[in-house]
């Protein structure tokens, strides 16, 4: 008789910048190797940048900048949303440059919130991200 080892379920998740995030339809493995085709079909997000300034609207340097997005729920799958993939997806920070820009791609469409922060003051930002979003952050 053959016995086949018990199979596995498995969502395999893509990521990449400028991209949403992608997943797989559910697999049910049975080899420790991926013996099929697998295509993923993922969209570009949208980009979110903008500059951090001071009260005095100069720009600011080196400044923590978080992203927070809040797609709407038919935008990703429930697999996808509880995968480790997707908080990292929905939660970025970066620093800004020396003219004080950031630049976040692949964001989904939808609602997010920018906050920055630099030598104790803080701002944030919340908007409906399109297509290219500019969002300039003031520190108070």
């Amino acid at each position: 008789d053959l016995v086949l080892p018990p199979a596995v379920v498995r969502h395999l998740h893509a990521e990449a910048n400028g991209w949403l995030l992608s997943s797989s339809q559910t697999m049910l493995l049975r080899t420790p190797t991926l013996t099929e085709v697998l295509l993923l079909v993922t969209r570009r997000g949208t980009t979110v940048s903008g500059r951090v300034l001071d009260a005095g609207g100069r720009p600011v340097a080196n400044a923590n900048v978080q992203l927070r997005a809040a797609p709407a729920n038919h935008v990703f799958s429930t697999e996808q949303r509880q995968s480790i993939a997707f908080a990292r997806t929905m939660n970025r920070s970066t620093r800004t440059v020396e003219d004080g820009s950031y630049v976040f791609r692949g964001v989904p469409a939808g609602r997010v919130v920018v906050a920055a922060d630099a030598q104790e003051l803080r701002g944030n930002v919340e908007i409906e991200a399109t297509l290219d979003s500019r969002v300039d952050v003031t520190l108070r």
